[in-house]
């Protein structure tokens, strides 16, 4: 494994292995790249929330010029970003009770045999639709609790 501890030309580094350390002088003339704590960061982008580098003015999925950005619009559009989250989530909760409040009022009010096809489909949008609101719920405190 050969780490650069420096990022500059003719600086020593240092090769690690798993027993010795030694150092190694650089040849002169020769270029090293950046550190690895110097590279470059993965950022989010602001407005559609996907990995990015650091070092882009432009982003290569919605195409927003980020370069142009103050802090008071980027924050404006991690906020934005939350709030389309957190409804998705809401809805994503209100499907999960109506499937299961329709399984259960199927099951409560048909009154279908047990072990048929029709008691099985009942009880499972029941169930699913009981997880689904659960986890739901649960994603929607974590999101909250992140501000």
């Amino acid at each position: 494994m050969f780490i650069v501890s420096k990022s500059l030309i003719g600086l020593n580094s240092k090769k690690t292995t798993r027993n010795k350390t030694s150092t190694i002088k650089a040849p002169k003339g020769a270029f090293f790249m950046r550190s690895m704590e110097r590279s470059m960061a993965i950022i989010r982008c602001p407005k559609c929330a996907k990995s990015i580098s650091d070092k882009h003015k432009q982003c290569p999925h919605c195409e927003s010029n980020i370069a142009e950005l103050n802090d008071e619009q980027v924050l404006q559009l991690q906020r934005e970003q939350r709030i389309k989250k957190k409804q998705m989530f809401l809805n994503h909760s209100f499907l999960a009770l109506i499937l299961f409040l329709g399984g259960f009022f199927c099951l409560y009010f048909l009154q279908p045999q047990e072990e048929t096809l029709q008691w099985y489909a009942y009880t499972a949008a029941i169930g699913v639709g009981c997880i689904w609101y659960i986890i739901n719920r649960i994603i929607l405190v974590t999101l909250k609790k992140k501000k």
